[in-house]
């Protein structure tokens, strides 16, 4: 079973170091990955919409207002990390403007000009049992990147290990996929009257899209 000191031990592997017990054996190098496994593990969820770390929330309005240009402050989930969208990108033809800042204690709040917001995003897993096998590759190779110059003093091998992680993603890219049906960008009905009202012909994109259920662009 995954956890820290075990992915910080593989990563450290990648550099040719020797493992560690825990974050707490008093050497440097155990005390350097405690420091440096919590941004990693961070870095790596924000890369890329992981599937295991997707969540879905109606967000509580608070009772106060931001001062000026929104008209609404809303609470941020407990394991919140990053904002992917909100329940109006995921109607056809909807989207939502809002904004992600400090409230005037320090927290984290979405402000919106909507009386009630949905919210799609990243959340803060810490449990690495639930992370993907994949994700947690990712994972090693940014630790073996953050720890590479710490240790070996060679900037190169970082800069490798950080494009060993990229690459990694493209492959997670088909496996999350695989999950479930891919999302698919639908245009407005609406847009689609108004181009043939006007006498002008299919709308050409370079990727698939669908109308009411239907391939687009299709023949006339």
């Amino acid at each position: 079973m995954p956890d820290p000191t075990s992915v910080c031990n593989e990563a450290l592997g990648e550099l040719g170091q020797a493992p560690i017990f825990s974050f707490h054996d008093d050497t440097s190098i155990s005390t350097l990955c405690g420091q440096i496994y919590p941004t990693a593990r961070d870095a790596t969820l924000e890369m890329y919409p992981w599937n295991f770390a997707t969540r879905r929330a109606w967000l509580a309005r608070l009772a106060e207002p931001p001062a000026f240009g929104w008209s609404y402050s809303f609470g941020l989930p407990p394991d919140y990390l990053k904002a992917r969208g909100t329940d109006r990108d995921h109607r056809s033809g909807g989207y939502m403007d809002f904004a992600i800042e400090l409230d005037e204690t320090g927290h984290r709040v979405l402000l919106s000009n909507q009386q009630r917001v949905g919210l799609l995003y990243t959340a803060h897993v810490d449990d690495l049992n639930l992370w993907s096998p994949l994700a947690e590759q990712v994972l090693v190779k940014v630790l073996a990147g953050r720890l590479a110059k710490a240790i070996t003093g060679q900037s190169g091998t970082a800069e490798l290990k950080l494009k060993e992680a990229i690459g990694l993603l493209a492959e997670a890219r088909h496996s999350d996929g695989r999950e479930g049906t891919p999302n698919i960008l639908r245009i407005p009905p609406r847009l689609v009257a108004s181009r043939l009202t006007q006498g002008g012909g299919p709308i050409r994109y370079p990727l698939t899209y669908t109308v009411n259920g239907q391939p687009w662009p299709h023949s006339q």
